[in-house]
């Protein structure tokens, strides 16, 4: 995953009542980094609220800023679960976090 697209998968998992699998969905219409860079108009089309719109175009990258620092420090990890490091039992749980902050070896996440 590209550093553009991580910062688009992390504003739409921050984006309050959007979990995994609307992630999911939202991957099925367009990129996430297109998605990101609808216009308000379009986002709500394809079934954004108000609040949604407006936390997405005004507090999302201020919110995901520090988190793609702090994955700049050695041995930090964000994990999506399009990442080979997602630990596998929890992709099952069908409400699974849409994304994991690690601090260490992420490999070891696959381990039951």
């Amino acid at each position: 995953m590209t550093e553009q697209e991580l910062e688009a998968w992390l504003m739409l998992s921050f984006t309050p009542y959007l979990g995994e699998k609307r992630l999911s969905r939202l991957r099925s219409i367009d990129s996430l980094v297109n998605i990101v860079q609808y216009k308000p108009q379009n986002l709500q089309a394809i079934g954004f609220k108000t609040k949604q719109i407006e936390y997405l175009k005004h507090k999302a990258l201020s919110d995901v800023e520090p988190c793609l620092k702090w994955a700049q420090q050695k041995n930090h990890h964000i994990i999506t679960p399009l990442d080979i490091h997602y630990p596998p039992l929890l992709k099952e749980i069908p409400s699974h976090p849409p994304v994991l902050f690690v601090k260490g070896n992420s490999s070891c996440l696959a381990d039951p």
